[in-house]
């Protein structure tokens, strides 16, 4: 029985000069309000004095705010069985102030639509001359952020987090971020009984849960990385994404190196120099290492 030797292959971008990344918790208090009538948009409410609070992460039916549960009550799902809307076994479950829906988890409360949640945040000077990003791990779910009076996107995923670059908006200092929740199927249409996103199931919740957070990064800074293990050739291909913010070209060295994760022993090493330009979609790189043994499983970390 031939012996598997796991590889850890370690990635360092050397000469970019590379910092440790610097973290701001949004978790907590944020300010509220409830856009009905979707008059955001027009009425700059990324500019308003919003006063009522929730606690974020969170949804809003955890903090206390939605519409009471009633016949009218605009629910992301279809009740199929008509027998809830006629028999009579069910006629006390209709009434206004006792409506029980038997087909999903009912919520004490609902709310479909746009809400605002607006934090104030003191960027440190230590902070100059970095990548900002906003990171919003589970929004529910299309998103628009503004950075004081100017917008900085939109985003509708509920499969990733959103991310946005904030490089030229927030400088150091005191800064107000503006986040409108929009929980309506819009472009991205799953179907109203979607799992995703159906009452019958999770729920069609409006709100922000998971890390809220400020990420500051070197303006050189790896994005992503994918490894191809090829066995037959007996080499490993790294793909990387590196973006330059920095406003000029920069030189750079990547270092790819193999360690024995059972001993520890380093057992390859090689370097690719190259040069990147100050470009939004960044520039891709890559290198191979050679697997050592036709059974090695690598391993990635960095």
């Amino acid at each position: 029985m031939r012996k598997t030797t796991a590889l850890l292959l370690l990635l360092v971008l050397v000469s970019c000069n590379q910092e440790k990344e610097l973290y701001i918790d949004l978790s907590g208090e944020w300010k509220v309000y409830l856009d009905r009538d979707d008059l955001g948009f027009t009425q700059l409410w990324n500019n308003a004095s919003i006063t009522e609070t929730v606690t974020l992460p969170g949804s809003l039916v955890e903090n206390g705010l939605g519409d009471e549960i009633s016949l009218s009550t605009q629910w992301t799902g279809q009740i199929v069985d008509s027998s809830w809307h006629n028999a009579e076994r069910y006629a006390p479950y209709r009434e206004e102030g006792n409506i029980k829906i038997p087909f999903w988890l009912q919520p004490e409360l609902k709310y479909l639509g746009a809400a605002w949640f607006q934090k104030e945040v003191i960027i440190p000077e230590t902070w100059s001359n970095k990548n900002i990003v906003l990171h919003l791990e589970r929004p529910h779910w299309e998103t628009r952020v503004w950075i004081d009076d100017q917008e900085i996107g939109m985003q509708n995923s509920l499969a990733t987090p959103h991310s946005y670059s904030l490089n030229t908006h927030l400088k150091p200092g005191k800064h107000i971020i503006s986040i409108r929740v929009d929980n309506r199927i819009k472009e991205v249409n799953p179907g109203i009984n979607s799992h995703s996103v159906a009452d019958h199931t999770q729920s069609n919740w409006n709100g922000l849960v998971g890390e809220l957070s400020l990420l500051a990064t070197p303006l050189v800074f790896i994005e992503s990385v994918a490894l191809f293990p090829d066995v037959e050739s007996g080499v490993v291909k790294a793909v990387l994404k590196v973006r330059n913010y920095t406003g000029s070209t920069q030189s750079c060295t990547l270092n790819l190196r193999s360690i024995s994760v059972k001993s520890g022993e380093k057992l390859g090493k090689v370097a690719h120099e190259f040069s990147m330009k100050d470009v939004e979609d960044g520039a891709d790189a890559w290198e191979v290492l050679p697997l050592y043994g036709t059974n090695s499983i690598p391993t990635f970390t960095g």
